[in-house]
């Protein structure tokens, strides 16, 4: 194992000054990076980056299908 991701569903609750007036929802759908991790043998051969290119493409395959409109870092 060279490295790992961790995605899981989530969600951006807006309170107060974050929520819009009329914004019809107080909570919006999300895709959180929960973990990812690189093996320190592998480390500086561009495989973080990799990793965080994977986790962007699966949250825009999640948009199309669930409607999650945020990428969340943990």
């Amino acid at each position: 194992l060279a490295g790992y991701v961790t995605l899981s569903q989530s969600e951006i609750e807006l309170e107060g000054p974050e929520k819009p007036e009329g914004a019809p929802f107080a909570r919006l759908p999300a895709v959180k990076l929960a973990q990812m991790g690189v093996d320190t043998r592998f480390k500086r051969r561009g495989l973080g980056l990799e990793l965080f290119a994977f986790a962007v493409h699966k949250a825009h395959e999640a948009a199309r299908i669930a409607g999650c409109r945020y990428l969340i870092l943990d």
